[in-house]
C-alpha cells in the first residue's frame, strides 16, 4: 500500500465512524476492531500490518479530523510492544485488546491507611 491509498482509506473510515458524542470505550472498541488504532501492529492483533511511515499517515488523518486515538502511557508505550514481541498467543489474546481499549485503566490510589511507625 502507498501513502495516498492509506490516507484515503483511513479518511473514509474516520468520516464514517468518528463521532465525538460516542463513549470513549465504544470508540476504542471500534479502533481495536478496525485495526486503525494500532495500524503498525499485526493484523491478527488489532492492527493493520502497516509500516511505521504509513502509521504516521494514519496519525495525521486522526489529527486532521480531531479523532481520539488509543490511550497513551505505559500500556501502549511499554507493555503492548513487549507483549507483541515476547508474549504467547494466549497472553496477547488476553491483554492486547484490554490495553487498546483502556478497559483496565489505572485506578485511583487506595484510600486505605498504611502502616506507619510512631516515634
Amino acid at each position: 500500500m502507498d501513502a495516498e491509498s492509506v490516507r484515503a482509506e483511513v479518511r473514509a473510515w474516520l468520516e464514517a465512524n468518528w463521532n465525538p458524542e460516542q463513549s470513549l470505550l465504544e470508540w476504542r472498541n471500534k479502533l481495536a476492531d478496525s485495526g486503525w488504532g494500532c495500524p503498525t501492529w499485526p493484523l491478527e492483533w488489532y492492527g493493520r500490518g502497516l509500516s511505521p511511515a504509513l502509521g504516521e499517515v494514519v496519525n495525521e488523518e486522526f489529527e486532521k479530523i480531531g479523532a481520539v486515538g488509543t490511550p497513551g502511557g505505559g500500556g501502549m508505550g511499554l507493555a503492548a510492544p513487549t507483549i507483541l514481541e515476547h508474549g504467547s498467543d494466549d497472553l496477547k489474546r488476553r491483554l492486547l485488546r484490554r490495553i487498546v481499549t483502556s478497559r483496565d485503566s489505572p485506578r485511583a490510589p487506595s484510600s486505605r491507611p498504611t502502616a506507619t511507625s510512631s516515634s
